[in-house]
C-alpha cells in the first residue's frame, strides 16, 4: 500500500506521469534509502525530492534534488522545485536562502500560477523576522460614538470631527477637553446631510458633500436630491460653496492639500464613471486630475510636499495595488504591485513612504513602502499585524495614525423549529469560516445546502470584496464562488439546484440580474437594466417554484414575471408611484407556484406603512394584514405546508436600546399572527428549510471604535 502523502506530492506526480507513463521500471520510480539520487530528469527530481520531503522529512536531501529540478527547462518543473525548495529550508530553519529561492520564482517564472503562494511566503519571512518599521508603537482607544468612519483628524492631532449614532457632527479635541457641536442646518439631525467630514489643516473649516434635499436634480441623478461640494467656517460660520450642484450622482471631498488651500474630491457622473479632481479653495477652480472608470479609490492621500497623490486602485484582477499620481505630469506610478489587496494608503509626515493595509498575510496588516522620488525604495516592511476591518480617520504631523476598527458583526445563524413555527433549541452559528462576516443564507431546493455571501475581502465593497460560498449542510465542506461582477447581493437557488440568482453591477457597468453556476462560479446575465439609475428599483426577487421564470418587482411600475426559456415578460401586480414591494424577500411563491405573497411599503397620507396580501390564483390579491404607522412589517416567505407566511415585524412602541425585530408566523386563513418567540436586534435574511424543520437568518450590526497608534514617524 502506497504511504500517503500531501497534496503537492499527488500533483507533481500528475505532472511527471506524463513524462515517464505509467510503464516506468521500478528502478526508475524507487526511492534510493539513503545517500543523493542522480536522476535521469529534472522531473524525477522533482518527484523524488517531494517523496523524500513529505513521506520522510529528509528536507536536507530533498534540497539538493530540488536544486537539480529548479534547472529544467520545463517552466512548470522549475518553478514547483523553487517553492518546494524554499519551503524545505525555511523548515530548516533557513530564512535567508528560503527568500532567495522564492525570489528567484518571482524574477524567473512571474507568469507561474503559484508566484502569489511564493509572494506570501516573502511576506511571511519579512514579517517575521522584524520587529515592524516602527518598533516604538503604542495603542489606545478614544471612547467616541461608532460612525466615526465619517469624520477625520486634524493634521497636528488636536481635534477630530465626526457624527455620533444621530447624525449630529461634533469637533472634539483628542484631548477630550472641548466638545463642540457643528451646525449646518435648523436642527442637530440636518448634519447627517453632510458627510465626510474633513478638517482642513488649520482646524478653522470642513470640507464635506451636502446633499441638498427638495431641489429639481438633473437627469440621471437621485431624485429630489442633489450634492454640492462645501466648505463650512467651523463651528457655524460662513458655507461657500465649491462646486454647485449639476449632473454629479456625488461629489465626495477625500482630502485637503497640506496648505490649506485645495480640496482633493472624487465626483461620479450620471454614468457612474469616477472622476478625481482637485478644487481651489479662493478662486474655485476646478482641474480634473484622472479618471477611474467604475471603480473609485477607497482612500486618497497628498504628498506633504504637493507633489503626489497616493490612492489604491484595481489592477487586471480584482485585486487593489498602490499609486502615485504625480500632479506635474497626471501620470500614474504603481508603487505597491502585489496579488493581494493592497488598500488605504496614507502619506507619511515626512512623505518619505506610504502606510497601508493588506491582505497579502490573510488577516488584514498593516505594512510601510518606503519612497524615494516617487519611487519604491525597498521592499514593503510590516508594521502592525491582525488590525482588523479598518477605517483610516487620518495620520497627524506627530505620527499618530487615528482610526476607527470594526467591533461588531452580523452573522448567519441556524436553528430548529417544531410544526407551530416555534424554536425547539438556541441558535448555532451556520460556519465558523471568516465569523461575522457573512450574510445572506438561501437553503437549496433540496435542503441539503445553504449558499450565503462572504466579505473576505481587504474592504467590504468593491470587485472580490465578497464570494458567494456554498456549504454541504452533511459535511461541512464549504466551495467558495468569486463571479465576475462589481458587486452582488440576495442569493437565490434555482428549482434545478445548478444556478444561484443574484442581483449587482456586472464587469461592464450595467445592473441587473444574474446567474452564477453553483460549482464553477461563471456568470450569466439575465436582465440588465439599460437606464443604469434605476438599478435601486429592482426590487425584490424569487424564482417561480419549478419553472425558469423569475419574479421581480420594479418598483413605481409593477411586479412582473420573466420567463427565461422564452424572454417573455408578464406584468402580475401593478406597482401605482408610491407603492413599492419591501426590500429583501418581499415576494414569496408558495410551493405550487399558485399563490404569491408579497408585502408593500406604501403612501398613507403622510406617513407611509407596510401591508402584507396574498395574490391567489386566479389575480385576485387579499389583504393579510396591515401594520400601524410607525411599525415594520417585512415578509420573509412561505412555510413549506403553505398554510402560512412568516414575517418580520418592529414595533415604534418599543423602540429603544432594547429594541428587536420579531419573527412572526401568519396564517394565511386569517387566524391571529403567531410570535414565534424569536427576537434579534437588526433580525433579517430568514429563510427557512423545505422540509420546515429549519430555519437560517442574520442578526447583528457593524459597529467601530476608534483607536489612537502612534509612533509612525
Amino acid at each position: 500500500m502506497m504511504r500517503p502523502v500531501c497534496f503537492v506530492l499527488a500533483l507533481a506526480g500528475a505532472l511527471v506521469l506524463g513524462r515517464e507513463g505509467p510503464g516506468a521500471s521500478r528502478a526508475q520510480r524507487q526511492v534510493p534509502p539513503t545517500s543523493t539520487p542522480q536522476p535521469a530528469s529534472a522531473s524525477g527530481a522533482l518527484q523524488r525530492g517531494i517523496t523524500l520531503m513529505e513521506t520522510r522529512g529528509d528536507c536536507a536531501t530533498a534540497i539538493s534534488l530540488f536544486t537539480t529540478a529548479a534547472n529544467s527547462r520545463e517552466a512548470i518543473v522549475a518553478a514547483r522545485a523553487l517553492l518546494l525548495r524554499g519551503q524545505c529550508e525555511e523548515r530548516l530553519g533557513r530564512a535567508s536562502a528560503a527568500r532567495g529561492s522564492y525570489e528567484r520564482l518571482l524574477r524567473d517564472y512571474p507568469g507561474s500560477d503559484i508566484v502569489i503562494e511564493a509572494r506570501r511566503r516573502l511576506d511571511r519571512i519579512a514579517a517575521s523576522g522584524s520587529d515592524g518599521a516602527f518598533p516604538k508603537l503604542s495603542v489606545r482607544r478614544l471612547r467616541l460614538p461608532s460612525q466615526v468612519p465619517t469624520g477625520s483628524v486634524s493634521r497636528d492631532g488636536r481635534y477630530i470631527a465626526y457624527h455620533d449614532e444621530a447624525g449630529a457632527a461634533w469637533r472634539r479635541s483628542l484631548a477630550g477637553d472641548v466638545v463642540e457641536p457643528l451646525v449646518f442646518g435648523a436642527t442637530p439631525a440636518e448634519a447627517a446631510r453632510a458627510t465626510p467630514l474633513l478638517l482642513s489643516p488649520d482646524v478653522q473649516r470642513l470640507a464635506y458633500m451636502w446633499a441638498e434635499r427638495g431641489a429639481p436634480s438633473a437627469p440621471h441623478v437621485v431624485p429630489g436630491v442633489t450634492f454640492e461640494l462645501r466648505v463650512m467656517t467651523m463651528p457655524a460660520g460662513s458655507v461657500q460653496t465649491l462646486v454647485p450642484a449639476g449632473d454629479a450622482r456625488s461629489i465626495r471631498p477625500v482630502a485637503w492639500s497640506a496648505d490649506g488651500r485645495q480640496v482633493f474630491a472624487l465626483a461620479t457622473d450620471a454614468a457612474y464613471r469616477v472622476r478625481l479632481i482637485v478644487v481651489d479653495v479662493a478662486s474655485r477652480d476646478v482641474q480634473r486630475l484622472g479618471e477611474f472608470a467604475f471603480f473609485e479609490p477607497h482612500r486618497v492621500s497628498p504628498s506633504p510636499d504637493g507633489r503626489w497623490v497616493a490612492y489604491d486602485a484595481p489592477t487586471a484582477g480584482a485585486a487593489r495595488d498602490i499609486f502615485l499620481l504625480d500632479l506635474m505630469t497626471r501620470t500614474p506610478l504603481p508603487v505597491v504591485r502585489h496579488p493581494a489587496n493592497d488598500v488605504l494608503p496614507e502619506f507619511l509626515p515626512d512623505g518619505r513612504g506610504v502606510v497601508f493595509v493588506s491582505d497579502r498575510l490573510g488577516p488584514l496588516s498593516l505594512w510601510l513602502q518606503r519612497l524615494k522620488d516617487g519611487r519604491p525604495d525597498g521592499e514593503a516592511q510590516i508594521v502592525r499585524r491582525d488590525i482588523g476591518r479598518f477605517w483610516p480617520l487620518g495620520l497627524t504631523a506627530t505620527g499618530t495614525f487615528v482610526h476607527a476598527v470594526q467591533a461588531t458583526t452580523a452573522d448567519v445563524h441556524v436553528a430548529r423549529i417544531d410544526d407551530a413555527g416555534r424554536f425547539e433549541e438556541t441558535a448555532v452559528p451556520l460556519t465558523a469560516q471568516f465569523a461575522g462576516m457573512n450574510i445572506g443564507p438561501d437553503w437549496s431546493p433540496d435542503g441539503s445546502s445553504v449558499v450565503y455571501l462572504s466579505s473576505r475581502g481587504a474592504m467590504s465593497v468593491g470587485p472580490g470584496s465578497t464570494l458567494l460560498v456554498v456549504r454541504d449542510r452533511t459535511t461541512g465542506a464549504e466551495r467558495p464562488l468569486m463571479p465576475d461582477l462589481v458587486h452582488f447581493n440576495g442569493p437565490r437557488w434555482s428549482p434545478d439546484g445548478t444556478r444561484i440568482l443574484v442581483r449587482g453591477q456586472g464587469a461592464n457597468g450595467r445592473y441587473g440580474f444574474f446567474l452564477v453556476d453553483a460549482r464553477t462560479g461563471a456568470v450569466q446575465p439575465v436582465l440588465a437594466v439599460d437606464n443604469i439609475e434605476r438599478e435601486t428599483d429592482l426590487g425584490a426577487f424569487q424564482w417561480k417554484p419549478g419553472r425558469e421564470v423569475v419574479t421581480y418587482a420594479l418598483n413605481d411600475t409593477a411586479t412582473r414575471e420573466l420567463d427565461l426559456r422564452t424572454g417573455a415578460s408578464t406584468d402580475l401586480v401593478p406597482l401605482r408611484p408610491g407603492l413599492r414591494i419591501t426590500a429583501g424577500r418581499g415576494l414569496a411563491w408558495d410551493a405550487e407556484a399558485q399563490r404569491l405573497a408579497y408585502s408593500t411599503f406604501e403612501k398613507n397620507g403622510k406617513s407611509f406603512i407596510n401591508v402584507l396580501y396574498v395574490r391567489e390564483a386566479d389575480g385576485t390579491a387579499r389583504e393579510l394584514l396591515r401594520a400601524l404607522p410607525g411599525d415594520d412589517l417585512r415578509l420573509m416567505g412561505w412555510m413549506p405546508d403553505g398554510l402560512s407566511l412568516l414575517a418580520l415585524r418592529s414595533f415604534e412602541s418599543r423602540e429603544g436600546p432594547d429594541a428587536t425585530v420579531e419573527l412572526w408566523r401568519i396564517p394565511v386563513d386569517g387566524a391571529p399572527p403567531v410570535f414565534t418567540s424569536l427576537a434579534r436586534s437588526d433580525l433579517r435574511n430568514v429563510t427557512v428549510h423545505p422540509s420546515g424543520t429549519e430555519i437560517a437568518y442574520v442578526y447583528g450590526s457593524s459597529t467601530w471604535e476608534t483607536w489612537m497608534l502612534e509612533g509612525i514617524k
